[in-house]
């Protein structure tokens, strides 16, 4: 489990490995790109060194306002996303 999400629910980084084959990123990086590149309208920070643990992430909807979210792991974050973005506005 990496960051609160099991590697085998998290949707695979692909790139090319020895031999031609593709392997799957598992590591924190490649789920925090992952998530970031899954939801190109938020703006996806760690929570800076000192100041907590965590993630946040901020958007400023077409309709106006700002949103801010926090969630203290990152599959959490995920799942919060999701949420926010059910209406629809999620490509």
């Amino acid at each position: 489990m990496l960051c609160g999400v099991p590697c085998y629910l998290a949707r695979p980084v692909f790139w090319p490995g020895r031999c031609g084959r593709r392997e799957v990123s598992c590591t924190p990086a490649a789920e925090f790109a992952r998530v970031k590149v899954a939801f190109p309208d938020w703006s996806i920070r760690r929570v800076q060194p000192g100041k907590g643990a965590g993630f946040t992430a901020r958007r400023r909807p077409a309709r106006g306002g700002s949103q801010a979210l926090y969630c203290r792991t990152l599959g959490e974050l995920e799942h919060v996303l999701w949420q926010a973005d059910s209406s629809g506005e999620h490509r």
